[in-house]
């Protein structure tokens, strides 16, 4: 089974687990108050309408590589750590000032249309999104609490427990601190390669990678040892994650990405492909980029030109070529791993995946 069959059916999986358990949330909020029920129905259709559930996936592969077997006890933890990544991706929206994904109105887009419908007086727009903005920071919030609660109340010895709540919590603690530099280096003129690399680490490679295949590895019982072993392969692997992600904002198809091109161009984020712009492009390039970037919208003819400028100065071939390097490190420490021979397969074609997605 390849990695886009095996996502596939995570996918069928979590996503049963998910819509039986977030039905029951959907009812018991609506006894309490029918107008945050209805947004949480919003919010089960959001988190069901699409994702890879990448997350989720490396939870099992963490499990089944360190011996697990109750897949149906791992499926709900794998379900919480999906839920904690769509708390964290409502508060990103929010701050990135996204109204779309996969396809539908982001939450807090969602809840400024609910508000302009129920209030009583005729407000301004800019009341409407702050309703829609502190409503979906709640709702954010509530998702983390269930995520947890998923987690904690699997059906696993409790010191396994214990140490898989402190490794999710580690996790948030680690994208917080990444998501604060990520912002804080829109602001910031001057950012170093090694900044970058960094945010990078903190904010994708701990939360995406390493600590959901330790999640699954400690459920399952594993020692340290056997989660160095993860670190070494998951780390490069979640840099060159985000590496590729970073590619896919400028050259992503929106169709397939489920999200706007273009918006960390507009929204200025010190991406590996931004810095290497800089060192790169001539005068002409570099003033051409930076007046796209202080624009408030950008059009689909200017994010076609910055890709073109990226190619031009040779930064897109520094990134890319970069971000191989990161998988072969991931594949050389897969290969000096203990992992079993089935397991080293599975995570080769993680490997494979990454390097050629699109998604």
């Amino acid at each position: 089974m390849n990695l886009r069959e095996e996502l596939r059916e995570v996918k069928s999986q979590v996503d049963g687990v998910m819509q039986e358990h977030l039905s029951k949330v959907v009812y018991e909020i609506t006894q309490k108050d029918p107008t945050m029920g209805g947004v949480m129905e919003h919010v089960q259709k959001t988190i069901l309408a699409g994702g890879k559930r990448l997350r989720p996936a490396m939870v099992l592969k963490g499990y089944e590589s360190a011996g697990g077997k109750n897949i149906q006890e791992i499926l709900q933890v794998a379900a919480g750590v999906e839920y904690v990544h769509a708390f964290l991706l409502m508060h990103d929206d929010i701050m990135d000032h996204d109204d779309m994904r996969h396809g539908m109105p982001t939450l807090h887009a969602h809840l400024r249309d609910v508000g302009s419908r129920i209030f009583d007086t005729k407000c301004t727009q800019d009341y409407y999104t702050d309703f829609g903005t502190s409503t979906a920071i709640i709702f954010g919030d509530y998702l983390f609490a269930l995520g947890n609660e998923m987690v904690y109340t699997a059906d696993f010895p409790a010191e396994r427990i214990v140490a898989a709540m402190c490794k999710l919590q580690k996790i948030t603690q680690e994208t917080g601190l990444g998501q604060f530099q990520d912002i804080a280096m829109e602001y910031t003129r001057d950012v170093q390669r090694k900044q970058i690399l960094e945010m990078y680490e903190s904010k994708t490679a701990r939360y995406t990678f390493e600590g959901p295949l330790h999640i699954g590895a400690i459920l399952a019982g594993a020692d340290e040892g056997f989660l160095s072993e993860l670190s070494a392969i998951s780390a490069p692997l979640g840099i060159a994650f985000q590496i590729q992600d970073d590619i896919l904002g400028v050259y992503g198809d929106q169709s397939k990405t489920g999200k706007a091109v273009g918006t960390d161009i507009v929204g200025g984020k010190k991406t590996l492909l931004f810095y290497e712009m800089l060192e790169r492009c001539n005068d002409d390039q570099t003033a051409e980029m930076k007046g796209m970037m202080k624009k408030g919208e950008i059009t689909e003819y200017e994010v076609g030109r910055f890709g073109e400028i990226a190619r031009e100065a040779g930064a897109l071939d520094v990134v890319q070529k970069e971000m191989r390097e990161y998988l072969q490190n991931a594949h050389e420490a897969l290969e000096r791993s203990s992992l079993s021979g089935s397991m080293k397969e599975s995570f080769q074609g993680l490997i494979g995946f990454l390097e050629s997605r699109e998604v």
